[in-house]
C-alpha cells in the first residue's frame, strides 16, 4: 500500500511540474491565486519570452531554447521572495504570484532580468515582456486577464514592463477569448 501511494505522489508532483524549467504548471497557479480567496490582494506578474521562435530556430535549436526558457524562470524565482509561487503557464510564458505591490514586483524584476545569460554557444540578452496586475484574489481569469492586457502593452510599446491600467489596456476577454482578438480601448 505504501508503495502504491509512494507512486501516485511521484506521478502527481511529475504532473504538476513543468518538465523543462522544474516550475510548478499552470493548474497550480490558478488554484493558488483561487485558494487565496476574495479578500487576499494578490499581484500577478505574467512575462512572456519574446523572440523564443527566433532561438528555436538559431544555432542549438530546441536545446538553446530549453535553456532559455529554463534560465527565464530561474530569473523569475530570483525576483520572487519567501511565500511566492512561480510557474510556466505552457510555451513561453511564466507567472508569479505573490502578495508584495506592483511596483516593488517591478523592480525586482528589472533587476533579475537586467544581465544576459549564456545559452547554446552565445551569450543573449532575457528578453521578456511582462504584465503586472493586483487584485483581490479568488478569480484567476481576472488577474491572469488584466496582467495579460498589460503584457501586450509592454510588448507594443517595446517597455519591458507594464503595470496594469483600465484606462489603457481595457477589460480582460470573456473566459475563452484571447486579448488580442478584440478591440482595445482607445482603438
Amino acid at each position: 500500500m505504501r508503495a502504491q501511494a509512494r507512486d501516485l505522489q511521484r506521478r502527481l508532483d511529475v504532473a504538476l511540474t513543468d518538465p523543462v524549467t522544474g516550475l510548478a504548471v499552470r493548474r497550480v497557479a490558478e488554484d493558488a491565486i483561487t485558494a487565496a480567496g476574495p479578500h487576499a490582494v494578490l499581484t500577478v506578474a505574467l512575462a512572456d519570452v519574446d523572440r523564443l521562435h527566433d532561438i528555436n530556430h538559431g544555432p542549438g535549436g530546441y536545446a538553446t531554447g530549453d535553456q532559455y526558457l529554463t534560465e527565464t524562470g530561474h530569473r523569475l524565482r530570483q525576483a520572487s521572495t519567501d511565500g511566492d509561487l512561480v510557474a510556466r503557464l505552457g510555451g513561453d510564458e511564466f507567472v508569479l504570484i505573490t502578495r508584495r505591490m506592483p511596483r516593488d514586483v517591478a523592480i525586482a524584476l528589472t533587476a533579475a532580468f537586467a544581465e544576459p545569460t549564456t545559452v547554446g554557444a552565445g551569450t543573449l540578452p532575457l528578453e521578456v515582456s511582462i504584465g503586472i496586475s493586483c487584485l483581490f484574489g479568488g478569480d484567476p481569469h481576472q488577474l491572469l486577464g488584466r496582467a495579460d492586457l498589460a503584457m501586450l502593452t509592454a510588448k507594443q510599446r517595446r517597455t519591458r514592463i507594464e503595470i496594469y491600467d483600465p484606462g489603457r489596456d481595457g477589460q480582460p476577454a470573456p473566459p475563452g477569448v484571447r486579448p488580442e482578438n478584440r478591440p482595445r480601448s482607445g482603438q
